[in-house]
C-alpha cells in the first residue's frame, strides 16, 4: 500500500467519534512554518497532532492546515481527496474556501470560481472568498469581470485586511483596461485610507510612475513628493526606496537638473543590494556628471563601477557607456580605447554590435575614414535590431565614400535597400548609392539609383533631391533642353518651396548659359521674390543684375548688385558680387571705388577663395593711382596671410614692380629672383628676368660695373627661345643700351641693326609690344651712323621705320627730308 495513501486512510480513520485529547493544538508554529514556505515540515507536525484524537473542530481546523501544506508541496489530488473526505467536519466555508485555494494553486481557474459559490454570503471566509475568485478571473484572462470583482469587494469589506491589497490590483487592472484616472484614483483612494500600510509604499511608487507619463507639471509636482517621502521613508522596502529615487533621478534630469539626478542616484545606489543593478546606477550617476561636465568626477566613478562589477559582462556593458560618454565628450581617441576594451571581455553580441558602432563613430571623428567603415561594417554582422544594422550599414557607407572606396560605400547602401527595403532610411540608402555611383564615375549607375529612388520612395525626403540630382547630371552633359524639362517636371511636380525654388534657379541658370537673358531672368525674379527665404534667393537676385549687365544695363546691374549686398552681407555669394563690382570699378577707371570693394572682401571674407584675388587686385588699384608705397604693403600682406595662393608668383613680380617705382632697386632684383627661383620657365620669369636687368641698369648710373651684369642679365635673357618675340627684342635693344654705357659703341651699333633685321621681311604688322623696341633701336642705329656723316646709310635704316608701318614714320620722314637738304651735295 502506498505510504502517502496510507497516511489519508489513517486521517480519514480518525475522523469517526472518539475519546477528545484535552492538550492546546500548536497551530502556532505549523501557520509559522506554512507562512515560510516550510510545507513539509508542516505536514509533519500536523501528522504529528493528528495521531491524538481530537475535538472536531480541532479536527477541523488541523485538517484544513494539512491541505494548505499539501497544497503548498504541489500534491493538489491528496489535497482535493483530503477537503472531499472531511465533509462531516464543522467549518465548512472554510474547506470550500480551501478547496478552491487549492485549485487556484493548482491553475484551474473556472474550478475556482465553482467552488466558491457554496460558501455563504456571511461567511467569515466571505471576504477572502470574492478576493480569490477576483483573481481566478483575472488569471483566466478575464480582467473585466475581475474588475467588476474588486469592486464589489471595495464596496462591501472596505475595511478588510486585505482592503489595501485589493485597491492596489484594482489599480493594475484599471491600467490593464487602458482606464489610467480610474487607476490613479484607486491609488490615491489607497493613500488616503491607508497611508500607513505597508501598501502604500507600493502605491507611491505606482502612482508616481503613471502621474510621469502624464507629464504634467502639477503631476510632476505631486510625483516628485510621494517619490521624495517614499525615497526618506526607512520603514519602507529598500528596494521600493532605491526604485524611488532611480525614478525621482530621472525626473530631474528630463527637468535639466543633472545635480539632482546625480544625487539622487547616489541614494539609490546605497540602499540597493544587488551588485549589478548597484553597478549600473554608479555608471548612470557617471553619465549625469558627464551632462554637470565633472568629466574628472565621471569617470572616475565609471571605472569604480567597473572594478566593482560582478562579472564581465556587466564590466563590458559599463566599459560601453564609459565609451559613449567619451565620445559625447570629444574625447575620440580615448573612447576608441575603451570601446575596444568592452569588444575584448564581451561575447554579447548586442554589446559587440554597440561597441563596434560607437568604435565606428569614434574613428569616423578621427578622420580615420577606412578603419571607420570597417568597425561599421563589423557592427552590422551580429546585429539583430534593423534600426541598429540600417544605421551601422549607412554610416558605413558614409566612411567609405569619405575615404574614396566609392565601389565598398555603394556594397554597404546596397545591403540596407536589399534586406530592408521597407525601413524609413531606406530611401537615403538608394539615395546614397546614387551618389556613390556618381563619385566613381559611373553616372549611367547613379541615374539608375536617383531615378529608383524618386520611383520606389515618392513620400520621402529623398524623392526630391533624387530628382534633382537626375535633372543635374543631364545638365553636366550640356543635355539642355531635357534639363530644363525636368527642371519643369520638378517644379510642376513637387509642392515643396525648396524643391521649387532649386528647380527654378537652375532653369535661370540654364537660360544664362545659353545667352537667353530674358527667360532666365524671368526665374530670377521668380525665384528672388516667392521664395525669399530658400537658400537659392540670394543667387537669383544678384543673377537678375548679370543678366541686366549681359543685356546692356549696366546701371540697373549694379543698383541689383548693390541691393544684394545690402540685403545679404553675409552671403556665401557676396565675395563673387563684390568682386564683380569691384572688376566692374577697376575697368572704368574707378580705381578708389575698386581699391575699397576688394578690400571689403579680403576684410569680410578673410578664408574665402577670393580673398588673395581681392587683395592682389586692391594692390593694383593703389598702383593706378600711383600709390606704390600703399600697394606695395598690401602686396606684402597677401603673401604673408596668403602664402599658398595661386597668385604668389604675380604677386611677388608685382612687389618688385612698385619696389622699382620706389627707387627700391636692390629689393626689387630680390622680388624678381624670387620669381624666377620660384618657376623658373613661367613666362612671368622671363618678365622678371627683363625687369632685374632693367633695376641693374638704373644702378649702372652711380655703380658703372652694374651696366655688365645687366648686359650679361639681357643677353641671357635674348638666348631664351622659349620667350616672346616682344621681349626678346626689347632684351636685345636693351643690351644695346648697356653696350653705348659701356663705351662699346660699334657693338651697341650692331645690336641695334640686328633690333631692325629681326623684323625686316615680316609679312604681319609688328606687334603693339614689339613696335616701340623696333623704332628706338631704329632711331639709336639711324642717329649713331648720322654721328659717323654715314648719310645715306642713316637714310637707309629710316626707310625701314616707314616700311614697318609704325606710328613714329612720319618723324622717320622728316628726318631723311633733313638729310637730304642739307646733306644734298654728299648725297
Amino acid at each position: 500500500m502506498n505510504f502517502r495513501v496510507f497516511r489519508l486512510s489513517a486521517l480519514l480513520l480518525l475522523l469517526a467519534p472518539a475519546l477528545f485529547a484535552q492538550e492546546p493544538l500548536p497551530t502556532r508554529q505549523i501557520e509559522a512554518a506554512l507562512e515560510d514556505g516550510l510545507y513539509p515540515l508542516a505536514e509533519q507536525q500536523i501528522w504529528e497532532v493528528l495521531s491524538t484524537q481530537r475535538a472536531p473542530n480541532d479536527e477541523a481546523t488541523l485538517t484544513i492546515l494539512l491541505i494548505r501544506a499539501l497544497a503548498g508541496q504541489q500534491k493538489f489530488n491528496d489535497a482535493m481527496i483530503l477537503a472531499d473526505e472531511s465533509t462531516s467536519l464543522p467549518k465548512q466555508d472554510a474547506f470550500a474556501y480551501w478547496r478552491a485555494r487549492t485549485f487556484f494553486e493548482a491553475g484551474n481557474s473556472n474550478a475556482v470560481i465553482q467552488a466558491l459559490e457554496k460558501i455563504p454570503a456571511d461567511s467569515a471566509y466571505a471576504p477572502a472568498a470574492l478576493r480569490l475568485k477576483g483573481r481566478a478571473e483575472l488569471a483566466a484572462g478575464d480582467s473585466k469581470s475581475a474588475q467588476k470583482t474588486f469592486e464589489t469587494f471595495r464596496e462591501r469589506f472596505p475595511v478588510d485586511e486585505n482592503a489595501a491589497q485589493n485597491l492596489l490590483d484594482l489599480a493594475g487592472i484599471y491600467l490593464e483596461r487602458s482606464k489610467k484616472s480610474d487607476s490613479a484614483k484607486a491609488l490615491h483612494e489607497l493613500l488616503e485610507r491607508f497611508p500607513n500600510h505597508v501598501l502604500a509604499n507600493n502605491a507611491r511608487l505606482e502612482l508616481s510612475r503613471q502621474l510621469i507619463t502624464t507629464g504634467g507639471k502639477d503631476e510632476l509636482s505631486e510625483t516628485s513628493a510621494l517619490l521624495a517621502t517614499l525615497g526618506a521613508n526607512e520603514l519602507a522596502h529598500p528596494r521600493l526606496r532605491s526604485a524611488a529615487w532611480v525614478e525621482l533621478s530621472a525626473i530631474e534630469q528630463r527637468a535639466g537638473n543633472s545635480a539632482g539626478a546625480s544625487d539622487a542616484l547616489a541614494k539609490a545606489e546605497k540602499l540597493t543590494g544587488e551588485a549589478a543593478l548597484r553597478v549600473r546606477q554608479k555608471a548612470a550617476r557617471a553619465t549625469l556628471l558627464v551632462d554637470e561636465t565633472k568629466t574628472k568626477e565621471a569617470f572616475l566613478l565609471f571605472d569604480e563601477a567597473v572594478k566593482e562589477s560582478p562579472n564581465t559582462a556587466t564590466a563590458a556593458e559599463i566599459l560601453i557607456q564609459k565609451a559613449e560618454a567619451l565620445l559625447k565628450t570629444q574625447q575620440y581617441a580615448a573612447a576608441e580605447k575603451a570601446f575596444q576594451a568592452g569588444l575584448d571581455i564581451t561575447v554579447d553580441p548586442a554589446v559587440q554590435t554597440r561597441a563596434q558602432a560607437g568604435k565606428g563613430w569614434s574613428l569616423w571623428e578621427q578622420k580615420r575614414y577606412e578603419e571607420s567603415a570597417a568597425a561599421f561594417e563589423n557592427a552590422t554582422l551580429k546585429c539583430t535590431q534593423p534600426d541598429r544594422c540600417v544605421t551601422a550599414s549607412i554610416k558605413a557607407g558614409d566612411a567609405r565614400l569619405a575615404a574614396a572606396q566609392y565601389e565598398k560605400a555603394r556594397d554597404n547602401y546596397r545591403r540596407v535597400t536589399e534586406n530592408y527595403p521597407n525601413h524609413p532610411f531606406a530611401a537615403q540608402a538608394m539615395y546614397q548609392c546614387g551618389v556613390a555611383n556618381l563619385l566613381a564615375g559611373q553616372t549611367n549607375a547613379a541615374t539608375l539609383c536617383f531615378h529608383d529612388t524618386e520611383k520606389n520612395f515618392p513620400q520621402s525626403g529623398f524623392a526630391p533631391q533624387a530628382a534633382l540630382q537626375q535633372a543635374e547630371l543631364l545638365k553636366r552633359g550640356q543635355q539642355w533642353d531635357s534639363a530644363l524639362e525636368q527642371y519643369r517636371r520638378i517644379a510642376a511636380q513637387y509642392t515643396n518651396a525648396a524643391t521649387k525654388a532649386s528647380a527654378l534657379n537652375q532653369q535661370g541658370l540654364i537660360f544664362y548659359r545659353l545667352g537667353k537673358w530674358d527667360d532666365a531672368l524671368k526665374n530670377f525674379q521668380v525665384v528672388s521674390t516667392n521664395y525669399p527665404d530658400m537658400p537659392e534667393a540670394p543667387q537669383a537676385l544678384y543673377m537678375r543684375g548679370f543678366c541686366r549687365y549681359m543685356q546692356g544695363d549696366t546701371e540697373g546691374a549694379l543698383a541689383i548688385c548693390q541691393t544684394f549686398i545690402e540685403k545679404y552681407p553675409g552671403s556665401v555669394w557676396t565675395p563673387e558680387v563684390l568682386f564683380w563690382l569691384g572688376e566692374h570699378y577697376y575697368n572704368r577707371g574707378s580705381y578708389a571705388q575698386a581699391k575699397a570693394t576688394f578690400l571689403d572682401i579680403a576684410a569680410r571674407f578673410p578664408k574665402h577663395e577670393l580673398a588673395d584675388d581681392a587683395l592682389f587686385w586692391a594692390g593694383n588699384s593703389l598702383v593706378k593711382q600711383n600709390s606704390f608705397l600703399d600697394a606695395f604693403t598690401l602686396y606684402s600682406r597677401l603673401a604673408k596671410e596668403i602664402p599658398d595662393s595661386p597668385l604668389m608668383l604675380k604677386t611677388r613680380f608685382a612687389q618688385g614692380e612698385t619696389l622699382t617705382e620706389l627707387g627700391e632697386f636692390p629689393r626689387a632684383i630680390l622680388a624678381y629672383e624670387e620669381v624666377i627661383k620660384t618657376a623658373p620657365d613661367d613666362p612671368l620669369a622671363d618678365r622678371a628676368r627683363g625687369r632685374l636687368a632693367d633695376c641693374l641698369f638704373t644702378l649702372g648710373t652711380s655703380e658703372v660695373a652694374r651696366y655688365q651684369a645687366a648686359l650679361d642679365a639681357y643677353q641671357a635673357l635674348y638666348k631664351r627661345p622659349a620667350a616672346p618675340f616682344a621681349l626678346r627684342l626689347q632684351a636685345l635693344y636693351k643690351t644695346a643700351r648697356c653696350e653705348a654705357k659701356l663705351g662699346l659703341k660699334e657693338k651697341s651699333f650692331a645690336h641695334y641693326v640686328e633690333v631692325v633685321y629681326s623684323v625686316t621681311g615680316q609679312t604681319e604688322t609688328l606687334s603693339p609690344e614689339a613696335a616701340p623696341w623696333f623704332t628706338r633701336a631704329a632711331f639709336d642705329a639711324a642717329e649713331f651712323q648720322e654721328q659717323q656723316q654715314q648719310w645715306k646709310e642713316a637714310i637707309n635704316i629710316y626707310n625701314r621705320i616707314i616700311q614697318a608701318g609704325v606710328p613714329a614714320k612720319d618723324e622717320a620722314q622728316k628726318r631723311i627730308e633733313k638729310i637730304e637738304r642739307e646733306h644734298a651735295s654728299a648725297l
